[in-house]
């Protein structure tokens, strides 16, 4: 891996971490990972993703923020009485 190769790699890890939890705008995100132009960031992004930067934050979004309920398992309760002590 070329030095070039390993910088552009970071960059776009930090860039999807960006893009994952903040709200900052595409062009925000591509200017604070040192890209210079959006077009190029985005056709770079998706090269390294197979996605687009807006598409990676939608799935993000509806994969981990959705508004499902939870259901946990119901769970016993215990005697404090029967907790051996040490």
């Amino acid at each position: 891996m070329t030095a070039y190769a390993f910088v552009e790699q970071v960059r776009m890890f930090q860039a999807m971490e960006s893009l994952k939890h903040s709200d900052a705008s595409i062009t925000q995100v591509a200017l604070d990972c040192g890209f210079y132009d959006h077009s190029a960031f985005v056709k770079r992004f998706k090269k390294f993703t197979g996605t687009t930067p807006l598409r990676f934050r939608q799935n993000y979004q509806s994969q981990f923020h959705s508004n499902q309920t939870l259901i946990l398992p119901k769970m016993n309760t215990v005697d404090k009485n029967q907790i051996p002590r040490f």
